[in-house]
């Protein structure tokens, strides 16, 4: 509930808003990792670069989740 009060109030700080950021970009990258695996066989350019796409994604936002963790803005 605290999170929430910050983020009504102004006060949500960078790091956090980072962070949900990134949040959703790692989901966005399972949405379509799986959605890759459960692709026809017809269209295996698509699946091919849906799985590309979906591993990339998960990876570059693990790796900047990391980066402000370890790295973060002192806000």
């Amino acid at each position: 509930m605290e999170i929430i009060d910050q983020f009504t109030n102004g006060r949500f700080p960078l790091k956090m808003m980072i962070l949900v950021a990134l949040l959703v970009l790692f989901i966005l990258g399972l949405v379509l990792l799986t959605s890759g695996i459960k692709m026809n066989y017809k269209n295996k350019a698509a699946k091919f670069l849906s799985l590309i796409l979906g591993i990339m994604l998960i990876l570059a936002t693990i790796l900047f989740a990391l980066g402000v963790i370890l790295f973060g803005f002192n806000s």
